[in-house]
């Protein structure tokens, strides 16, 4: 069986890469999330890991290298006043995350080598 904390894991992943958990389920062959083994739950995080990663890469190669240098500067200086301030709030008028800057400086956070707190997205 499956355990809570890996299920809230690949439901994360599922939101953060645009996956549809319909694709999930139909690829492990179960109705629900919980119904999935250990096994078929280690194999999903895998390739949801694995898209994830490759997401990373192709909006990174897609700025160019004057503006990967600024956006390196701007992000450490966002995660400093998080680190001083306890919490951030980004706003767009853009629905979803990923149609937005917000998507991407998320990402660019969540690289960071000493990050590891949750982020929402309300």
């Amino acid at each position: 069986m499956v355990s809570h904390d890996m299920i809230i894991q690949i439901r994360q992943l599922i939101e953060q890469t645009q996956t549809e958990e319909a694709n999930v389920l139909s690829f492990v062959q179960v109705k629900n999330l919980t119904d999935m083994s250990h096994k078929q739950a280690q194999r999903v995080l895998e390739v949801l890991e694995k898209k994830q990663n490759i997401q990373r890469e192709n909006a990174q190669q897609s700025l160019p290298s004057q503006e990967k240098t600024d956006v390196s500067i701007q992000i450490d200086r966002l995660y400093q006043i998080f680190l001083d301030k306890k919490r951030i709030a980004i706003t767009c008028f853009e629905a979803d995350v990923c149609m937005c800057h917000r998507g991407r400086i998320v990402n660019a956070l969540t690289k960071l080598q000493d990050w590891k707190y949750e982020i929402q997205h309300l």
